[in-house]
């Protein structure tokens, strides 16, 4: 039999065959053995048979993926967030995998092939207002970030000012 609760699809199977069983106290304590099952129970179970072959696959998960979330909930100030509604908490959220993945970046290549490659996106754009929209966007607002970031780390910034991308004045 076929039930929709709470929004999931559910089957239900029964048999009356448990009376005769040798195993009916060990099945159940009813006349009947009910099963349900969820319309997707089939992909729970092929997950948990894969953990089951490589039990040490959920610690490598858990030790990936803690880390960068530690790391962006340290940045945050390991409270909350500061802003209310779903909307603007999804916005924060974003904010801050933004600035752990630019710091990641910054770290793996460098700050300046992170620029030129900045540098190629922004040429990519095709018209020149949309261009230099988004290249004085990128550069005024992190500018600042990427200044401090040069102080501390090579002592040089690597946009000369006054410095264009071809096409952009």
């Amino acid at each position: 039999m076929k039930t929709i609760e709470k929004g999931l699809t559910l089957y239900r199977y029964w048999t009356n065959a448990c009376a005769g069983c040798c195993m009916k106290a060990k099945c159940t304590t009813g006349k009947e053995r009910r099963v349900t099952r969820w319309e997707h129970e089939h992909v729970l179970d092929e997950v948990q048979r894969r953990l089951d072959e490589n039990p040490d696959a959920m610690r490598l998960c858990r030790e990936t993926v803690e880390h960068p979330f530690g790391t962006i909930k340290a940045r945050m100030g390991a409270t909350h967030f500061l802003m209310k509604r779903l909307h603007n908490v999804n916005t924060e959220m974003a904010l801050a995998v933004l600035a752990y993945n630019l710091t990641r970046v910054i770290n793996i290549i460098g700050i300046k092939p992170l620029i030129a490659a900045i540098r190629e996106f922004v040429c990519l754009i095709p018209t020149t207002r949309a261009r230099t929209s988004l290249w004085i966007t990128l550069t005024t607002s992190w500018r600042p970030i990427c200044e401090q970031i040069c102080k501390t780390r090579h002592n040089a910034w690597p946009i000369a000012p006054g410095a264009t991308c071809s096409g952009v004045s």
